[in-house]
């Protein structure tokens, strides 16, 4: 319960702090959440369709960490988005249109080939790709 009672929090910026485990359910309350940056932690789980009720939601940073599954279509209901950087995790499948819809001005995923040449996430609007 470390993030309940902070729905007027603008920008939560966690990044480099050794976080470990799922993404909190309190998270998805956040409403009022702009800029979200977890990045370079060691959080666990998938990014969860929950995140289209953060309807305020700008920019959501979650590059390196050990998060696992796909992209949630849902993310692409986040109009207010224009930064989503989701690039070395184990996150792998296509990058959904809705997404790609939004034109963000930060896409980032694991969309280069590595040295086996395979890509993890296919991703035709990406901004930036990653191994």
């Amino acid at each position: 319960d470390t993030v309940s009672g902070l729905d007027s929090i603008e920008r939560l910026i966690l990044n480099d702090n050794e976080l470990k485990g799922t993404l909190p359910y309190e998270l998805y309350k956040m409403e009022s959440i702009e800029v979200l940056s977890l990045s370079q932690n060691k959080l666990t789980g998938h990014l969860s369709s929950r995140l289209k009720d953060l309807k305020n939601l700008k920019e959501a940073y979650f590059w390196e960490n050990m998060l696992t599954g796909t992209i949630p279509d849902e993310i692409g209901d986040l109009t207010e988005l224009t930064a989503l950087q989701v690039n070395h995790n184990d996150i792998t499948g296509d990058m959904p249109s809705e997404i790609c819809d939004l034109e963000l001005d930060s896409l980032y995923a694991d969309c280069s080939p590595n040295s086996q040449d395979e890509v993890k996430v296919e991703c035709s609007c990406c901004t930036q790709c990653f191994e």
